[in-house]
């Protein structure tokens, strides 16, 4: 949580500071808000695989890679 806050601050305060550098910083504030995002997912989508019996199912089962060009 205080990750997403210091973004926010960052990505709203940054724009008015400096001019190039705050689209590097804009960036990285996205960078940083999609992967707490994403752990929050994978943390949510284990759980309920857990919680449903069908996670060793799901990680047992094999998968096949088609790679078309």
């Amino acid at each position: 949580m205080f990750v997403i806050v210091i973004a926010i601050i960052v990505g709203l305060v940054m724009p008015l500071v400096a001019g190039n550098i705050s689209f590097r910083v804009q960036s990285y504030t996205i960078a940083i808000f999609s992967a707490v995002l994403l752990r929050q997912w994978a943390a949510e989508s284990f759980a309920t695989e857990k919680e449903n019996k069908t996670l060793e199912s799901l990680l047992s089962t094999c998968v096949e890679v088609k790679i078309t060009l």
